[in-house]
C-alpha cells in the first residue's frame, strides 16, 4: 500500500507539471511582439518576444558542451549594440570539431540591422564565473553566457539579458528550448508510474487470492 501511494503521487505530480508546461508554453506564444523599451519596461521580461535595432560587434562567442540530438556542438553568441546597451544574441547551435584547440566556423553579422528573438535570462544558479573565457584564434569558448561573467574578460558593457534569435536562414538551429522537459515527457512518465501503480494492484489482487485459496484448502 505505500508503494502504491507513492506511485500514486508521483503519477499525480508529472502529470501536474505537464499542466504547467502546457499552458506556459500556450501563454508565451501568445505574446506579442514587443520593442525592447516595451519589454525592458515590463518587471520580468524573461521569455518576451523582442525586436531590437542595433549594430553587430565582431566578436564571436562560443558557448560550449551545447549537444543538438546526440551531437556536440556549440551555440554562437555575438554581441548587438543597442540604444539600451549591448546585448549577448544567441545566434543558434553548430556542431563542434574533432579538435579542443580549435573552433568551428561561424559566419559573424556585420552592419546595422533589426532583429527579433525572445530575451532569456541565464540563471545565476548554472553560471561559472570562476571560468574565465577561452580565446582561441578569432574567438572565445565561454562555459555559461552569463553577461556579468564575460563583461569585464570582454570589456563589453553587457546587459543581463540574452536575446535568442528566431533562425535567420543563416545555417544555425535555434537550440534554447523554453524547457528543458517537454509535457509529452512528463505525460509519458506518469503514464509510466500509473502502470507500475496498476501492475502493483494486479499482483497485490493476484496474492491475495492466492493467500484465500491457501487457507481454505
Amino acid at each position: 500500500m505505500a508503494l502504491l501511494a507513492v506511485f500514486g503521487k508521483l503519477s499525480l505530480w508529472q502529470w501536474q507539471r505537464a499542466e504547467q508546461k502546457a499552458a506556459l508554453l500556450s501563454e508565451v506564444a501568445s505574446r506579442p511582439v514587443l520593442s525592447l523599451e516595451e519589454a525592458l519596461a515590463k518587471t520580468n521580461p524573461d521569455y518576451w518576444p523582442v525586436t531590437m535595432k542595433g549594430r553587430w560587434l565582431p566578436t564571436a562567442i562560443f558557448w560550449d558542451n551545447r549537444t543538438l540530438d546526440g551531437q556536440v556542438g556549440y551555440d554562437l553568441l555575438q554581441p548587438f549594440a543597442t540604444s539600451r546597451g549591448v546585448f549577448l544574441i544567441d545566434r543558434g547551435w553548430l556542431a563542434g570539431v574533432a579538435r579542443r584547440d580549435l573552433l568551428p566556423s561561424a559566419p559573424l553579422a556585420h552592419g546595422e540591422a533589426a532583429i527579433t528573438g525572445r530575451l532569456r535570462q541565464v540563471d545565476p544558479g548554472f553560471s561559472l564565473k570562476a571560468t574565465a573565457p577561452e580565446k582561441l584564434g578569432g574567438g572565445y569558448r565561454v562555459q555559461s553566457p552569463a553577461p556579468e561573467a564575460l563583461t569585464e574578460s570582454l570589456g563589453l558593457p553587457l546587459q543581463k539579458w540574452v536575446l535568442s534569435q528566431e533562425p535567420s536562414g543563416s545555417g544555425f538551429i535555434a537550440h534554447w528550448p523554453l524547457v528543458v522537459m517537454p509535457p509529452e515527457k512528463h505525460r509519458a512518465y506518469s503514464l509510466q508510474w500509473a502502470s507500475m501503480a496498476l501492475a502493483l494492484m494486479v499482483a497485490f489482487g493476484c496474492w491475495l487470492r492466492a493467500e484465500h485459496r491457501r487457507k481454505h484448502e
